[in-house]
């Protein structure tokens, strides 16, 4: 039987939505700050790179917790 993605990322229903929809509109948020950088070159000029790497290490702090409750049962 396939495993539930919910149990596989060790997340309740509302704690999977809540991080779901948190990466989401930063990546939103991230997309139109590149959209007006794209024709106004001096605006928004780190915002996706910034963006990029805090979203990299909120992903990878995640993959850790999953880790961690893994090898603690």
């Amino acid at each position: 039987m396939a495993r539930s993605h919910l149990w596989e990322v060790k997340r309740g229903y509302w704690s999977h939505a809540r991080h779901a929809l948190g990466l989401s509109f930063r990546l939103i948020h991230l997309g139109l700050a590149g959209m007006v950088h794209a024709f106004i070159p001096s605006a928004y000029r780190t915002t996706m790179s910034t963006g990029v790497d805090r979203i990299k290490h909120l992903i990878w702090q995640d993959q850790q917790r999953i880790r961690r409750k893994k090898r603690n049962g």
